[in-house]
């Protein structure tokens, strides 16, 4: 774990990679539910690692938080849908071949 984070910190120099290191740590989180304890400690770490000046390089803390939200928030606006009465979430995620991303 020590030697990847290492490798993720070096390649994470500038705020576009971050928006794709997040995105791509989001993605996995959600499906790969046997690591989600990993992924949030990685989280946590790059959290308190990343962060950008307003030209694009590297300071410290609130850049990968950043980051981390949007892809919270873009599946939130994305996946949420009033249900139907008599419908339930479940049904919605099959319907929607959401299954297995929660």
């Amino acid at each position: 774990f020590e030697e990847l984070y290492q490798k993720l910190l070096a390649i994470s120099g500038l705020a576009e990679q971050v928006d794709v290191l997040a995105k791509e740590i989001f993605k996995k989180a959600t499906l790969q539910h046997n690591f989600t304890a990993m992924y949030a400690d990685l989280c946590a770490r790059l959290d308190g690692d990343l962060s950008f000046n307003s030209d694009g390089t590297a300071t410290g803390s609130m850049a990968f938080r950043s980051a981390i939200l949007t892809q919270c928030r873009e599946l939130f606006e994305t996946s949420w849908q009033p249900v139907a009465a008599g419908e339930t979430s479940e049904d919605m995620d099959q319907a929607e071949g959401r299954e297995g991303l929660w």
